[in-house]
């Protein structure tokens, strides 16, 4: 069995987390993002995050391995960039 990988998170992270994870204007992702975090910061497992959050275990997975170690220098990966260009309008050229 493998050994999930391990969050650390400082007060000022798990504030500012808790915050996303209780905010009504907050984007859905970013409060699920947050939960995931937070569960596992506490040392829950894969599949009991994903059960209590009503998820996948391959989604808490990944945003594990993308937090992992010390959060602070990670913490800008839970807000989503557009990675696609398809939605944007052309200028006409």
């Amino acid at each position: 069995m493998r050994i999930a990988a391990t969050i650390t998170l400082n007060d000022a992270d798990r504030e500012l987390l808790q915050r996303w994870a209780r905010g009504r204007s907050t984007p859905a992702r970013l409060v699920l993002r947050a939960n995931i975090v937070l569960r596992a910061a506490d040392g829950a497992r894969n599949d009991v995050i994903a059960a209590e959050l009503g998820t996948n275990r391959l989604l808490v997975g990944k945003w594990r391995k993308r937090s992992k170690g010390t959060f602070s220098s990670r913490i800008g990966c839970l807000i989503s960039r557009p990675t696609c260009c398809r939605y944007t309008s052309a200028s006409p050229n």
